[in-house]
């Protein structure tokens, strides 16, 4: 396996574009993948600030509605507050001008004020300084003294108005105050004039829940509107938009995914849900992921974007699916893997070719050196070399073509000089053999001469060292110690006498003592006395 060259190109070829391929493939797909994520979690990022734009803006229609209303009505009640106070003040000028009694004169301005109304159902009322209803609607409350009124702060609302009217003349307070038909307490805001001739408290008031109605009938409209322009945002193809209040509360989702669960207006969302949500919301320009946990057949993620509206407790959730993510991301795998296949398929054709071509030119080459061996290197130019280098195109054949033929040629030279060389050499080696057998016949003679003389001088020397080995005798001059008689040896080392001889020669000692020592030794012991004249007794009888 792969053995020829057009199977390792092949190979080669094959095995480059292919880890390319899954390169390409594995490289592009994370970093589309990377990419598609940045690029719809940024259209998360920019659905919220463009869901947030769009509720600031009805927000801010809202508000001034509700602002522009209270002011409409606080200016008119003020304009008609200051008519009432006009007509009462002309009931004054009649008590003045003694044309009526205070009494008269007070009667006719309450019948009047009693009586009137402005829009619709819209009423005045009149209490004095003792906090005593003078005028109202509701007879039971008139002779009786009003308390129980709040306002926000849970003060006395109509105290905090005496305390603070003679000074202001008039004023506007917002209070507790109980409704007509059925005394249930509401969020008034009333206005409040002093006449002080009398010491009457002139007010009127409207019932600020009206306002709240209109606008909560307008914020379901904001809500409309904002589900018809989420509905439109690309987002819901990948993703969608969910907008929940503080409780929980689905205010408006909108999505196109067919696994995304669809949330109805005021559904209220899983508690662990809603607290992780509202815990992202901190963190507006981070994501956060989270599990759909109404889908029970398979877990699906989304990573989120969150942001909270405090003036409506909306948050806003913008996500997308990373399952959908994952199957956009696989089908650009697969588009890529198509191109990069047939991209592949084409490669390895034009590979094959190409191989094709230069591999015909090599077999011949390789046919042409297989029956180089039987050729006579006579001919200057091998037919077979001149077509390969005349039918190929490719300059690294014709290069190779004009190498064989150059070789070719070389080689039909060396062989004929070496042919040359051969019958010289052979007359030269027939010469110097007769030389060398002459040299070869002399040499024998003169070894046999000489392992004579070798054998008999060998003899002789075996003789003379036999001769040597039985003669060992001192000669020359000997250090001797003048006192002990000891020798000193080449070495510088002192010897006794009698080894030093023993070395030197063949000679062996027996020790024993002259009669001269014995004496010196032993002369004076009984034992050596007695000894000696014994001896001496028998040296005379043998005498």
């Amino acid at each position: 396996m792969f053995k020829t060259i057009r199977s390792k190109i092949l190979f080669l070829v094959i095995g480059l574009m292919s880890v390319t391929s899954a390169t390409l493939i594995f490289i592009t797909t994370k970093n589309f993948q990377q990419q598609i994520t940045a690029q719809y979690l940024g259209l998360a990022k920019d659905t919220i600030q463009s869901t947030k734009r769009v509720m600031e803006t009805e927000h801010s229609e809202l508000v001034a509605y509700e602002i522009n209303t209270i002011k409409n009505q606080r200016s008119i009640m003020e304009d008609i507050g200051t008519s009432v106070l006009s007509m009462v003040a002309s009931c004054y000028d009649l008590q003045k001008t003694g044309i009526l009694t205070e009494e008269a004169a007070q009667k006719q301005c309450m019948k009047f004020l009693d009586k009137f109304r402005y829009q619709k159902n819209s009423y005045f009322f009149v209490y004095d300084f003792d906090l005593k209803g003078l005028i109202h609607p509701d007879k039971n409350m008139v002779g009786q003294k009003w308390s129980g009124f709040k306002d926000l702060n849970q003060g006395d609302a109509l105290k905090i108005i005496k305390e603070s009217i003679k000074s202001k003349k008039k004023i506007f307070k917002v209070f507790m105050w109980p409704k007509f038909h059925d005394k249930k307490l509401v969020k008034q805001m009333g206005f409040f004039i002093y006449f002080p001739q009398w010491e009457w408290i002139i007010g009127t008031a409207m019932e600020l829940d009206d306002i709240k109605e209109i606008a909560f009938k307008k914020e379901e409209n904001i809500t409309f509107k904002l589900k018809n322009i989420l509905d439109k945002m690309s987002l819901n193809d990948i993703g969608g938009i969910l907008v929940f209040d503080s409780h929980g509360k689905v205010i408006t989702h909108t999505s196109n995914l067919p696994d995304s669960a669809s949330y109805a207006s005021d559904f209220i969302l899983d508690k662990s849900m809603v607290n992780h949500l509202m815990q992202a919301s901190d963190s507006p320009e981070e994501s956060t992921e989270y599990q759909n946990v109404y889908n029970k057949q398979e877990k699906l993620f989304y990573t989120a974007f969150v942001d909270y509206y405090k003036y409506t407790d909306w948050y806003i959730t913008a996500y997308v699916s990373n399952a959908e993510i994952q199957k956009i991301s696989k089908t650009i795998a697969v588009r890529q893997s198509i191109i990069l296949v047939s991209v592949l398929m084409i490669g390895m054709f034009l590979a094959f070719f190409i191989t094709q071509k230069i591999s015909d030119s090599l077999w011949q080459l390789t046919k042409y050196a297989k029956n180089l061996s039987d050729s006579d290197f006579k001919q200057e130019k091998d037919p077979l070399l001149q077509s390969i280098g005349a039918n190929t195109d490719n300059e690294e054949i014709k290069e190779l073509t004009s190498a064989f033929m150059l070789m070719e040629s070389q080689i039909g030279k060396n062989i004929r000089a070496m042919e040359n060389h051969q019958s010289n050499l052979k007359s030269l080696v027939k010469k110097r053999t007769q030389e060398l057998i002459k040299s070869n016949e002399s040499l024998k003679l003169e070894n046999e001469e000489r392992k004579l003389t070798e054998k008999e001088k060998e003899k002789l020397i075996n003789e003379l060292q036999k001769t040597l080995d039985e003669v060992k005798t001192l000669s020359g001059l000997i250090p001797i110690c003048a006192r002990c008689k000891k020798i000193r040896d080449d070495k510088g080392y002192w010897n006794n006498l009698e080894n030093y001889i023993e070395r030197h020669s063949k000679v062996l000692f027996s020790h024993g003592m002259c009669l001269e020592c014995s004496d010196e030794l032993y002369g004076d012991k009984q034992w050596y006395i007695k000894s000696r004249e014994n001896r001496n007794e028998v040296g005379e009888k043998q005498q």
